[in-house]
This record gives C-alpha cells, structure tokens and sequence, in this order.
C-alpha cells in the first residue's frame, strides 16, 4: 500500500524524536568525559543528531536530497529581503523571549563565546544549525507535506510547532516557533530551500557576532535588568519594525505569484469524480513525537527550576 508522503515524514519525526533523546544525552555525556570542547561537543551533537537521521532518511524513502529539498537558487533580491525580514523581526523575537521569561526559565549557552575565535561559534552556532535544523523542518517536514497537498498554513504550523518544541525548553520553544512559521512561508513564496537557511544563518550569526560587542553585551543585559525599559525600548522598535515586515513579506508574496507557478501536489479522491480529500497533518506518530518533545521540555524546566 502506497504511503502518504506526509505520514513517512511523520514517522522520520518521531525517529528524530526518539533519536534525539538518546543521542543528545548519551554522546554528549561521553564527549564530555572525554575532555571534548564544549562547542566542539555541540557540532558534533547537531551532525550526528540531524545529520545521520536525515541520510537514514533518504536511503529508506529512497529519495534524492536535491529532488526532496526546494533546492534551487535564490535572486539576489529574494536573498536581500530575507536578510531584510530576518534582521527587521529580531526585536520581535527578543520582545517574545523576554515576555516569557517570566513564565519559563530561559535557556542560555554557560560560556564565554568571546573566547574563542569567531569563526568556531559562527559554525557550530550559526552555520550548522542553518543546514541540520533546517533540512528536517523546512526540508523533510514540508517538502512531504506539500506533497500530501496539506495548505501552506497547515503546513508553516505544523512545522514550526516542532521546530519550536525540537529545542526541548519552553522558552526557546516560543520564539523559535514564531520564526518557524515565519520560515515556512519564506520556503513558499521564493520556492527555494535556501531562504529558511539563509534567515537561520542572519539570526544566529548575528547573535554569535554581538557577543563580541562589549559595549552593547553591557547595554543588552542592563536593559533586560529594568523590565519597563525594556518593553518600552524593544517594544517600540517592533512597533516601527512590524510594517516592514509586512512590506517584505508582501514582496515576496507577490514574486511568487508573479513567477511561474510550481505544480501544487494535490491529495487523489478516493473515488473517481469525488472531490479530494485534504489529509490531516497529524497522524499517531506525529502525535507520540509531540508527546516526546513537550515530555522533554516540562523535564527541561523542572531541572533549569532547581538548578537556578
């Protein structure tokens, strides 16, 4: 029997899921026995976690990454709006992480990036997860989706629930969430895989290159010190910057519209002269791989509770 591209995507989900648990917490407990970096401990965390699943994936499906992935090439004018909507939503997501830090404990890396040379954050922190986060969620996830002909909008919150939630803390879980959805409909409106991988890269470089900043380290952590500050400073940028937003989404939306349209995959009738049926997203893999991640995040903030 014929499998729906969307339920093998489930089902590599909760073998991530699964994976994760085991992988995250046994080799980085070896490497670290080990005597192993801390950042070296966490590139080779994210290549084995994301890395070998997605290869694994590949061979069982029997699929060609370049066929799976919207890989094609991105304008230079797509690439500058990306760069332009990555930059423009970061007080947004700094506004969201600092709202829900009252409520979940946030999550922060216990080293000094400054000392070590830009390049190794910029790719264990930057460049990797740009590539091995992205060709699951906005690769696999919603290539196979797409393909099953589940909506666009279906589509951005399914994988941004678990792009989110893949983090394992609740914190990081809500703004990651945001940008995921933010991501899919980058992927939708370019067609192009590299426009989530570019953003990715913009919003996590850039957070790894303002760590060297001592001047603004400093101004970053008075600010989020004095709460009303805060809300009044980053609040009012997201204020300015949310229109712009809309500009380049806007812009992006309407060069999908203008550019040749993409076969959109349809879900067949099953039967002849029935109207399709749209298939639902979540599936009990799907289900079990939710119930994996939200088990690990309620664990992640019981232990960040009594550690802080």
């Amino acid at each position: 029997m014929h499998m729906q591209p969307h339920i093998r995507a489930n089902r590599g989900i909760l073998a991530l899921a699964i994976w994760m648990v085991v992988a995250v917490n046994i080799l980085s407990l070896i490497l670290l026995l080990l005597g192993f970096d801390f950042l070296v401990t966490l590139g080779i965390i994210q290549v084995v976690t994301f890395g070998l699943p997605f290869i694994a994936y590949l061979f069982i499906t029997r699929q060609n990454a370049r066929t799976l992935l919207a890989w094609k090439g991105l304008s230079c004018k797509n690439a500058l709006l990306v760069i332009l909507l990555t930059l423009l939503l970061m007080p947004a997501m700094h506004l969201i992480s600092f709202v829900t830090s009252f409520v979940f404990v946030p999550v922060a890396l216990d080293i000094d990036l400054a000392s070590y040379p830009l390049w190794i954050p910029l790719l264990v922190i930057g460049f990797f997860p740009s590539i091995f986060e992205e060709i699951w969620f906005r690769g696999v996830m919603y290539a196979e989706y797409k393909n099953s002909g589940i909506p666009i909008r279906k589509v951005a919150l399914v994988t941004a629930l678990f792009f989110g939630l893949m983090h394992m803390n609740f914190h990081q879980a809500i703004y990651a969430g945001v940008m995921g959805i933010v991501w899919a409909y980058m992927i939708y409106y370019t067609r192009s895989f590299l426009a989530p991988v570019l953003a990715h890269f913009i919003n996590n470089g850039l957070n790894v290159i303002l760590q060297y900043v001592d001047s603004y380290v400093a101004w970053y952590d008075g600010l989020w010190g004095n709460p009303l500050m805060f809300l009044v400073i980053v609040g009012g940028v997201t204020l300015v910057a949310l229109p712009l937003v809309y500009i380049c989404m806007k812009s992006l939306k309407e060069y999908h519209a203008d550019t040749e349209p993409a076969v959109e995959p349809q879900p067949e009738p099953l039967v002849e002269n029935e109207t399709p049926i749209v298939p639902k997203a979540f599936s009990p893999s799907l289900w079990v791989a939710l119930g994996i991640f939200i088990f690990m995040c309620v664990i992640m903030e019981m232990i960040m509770r009594i550690t802080f």
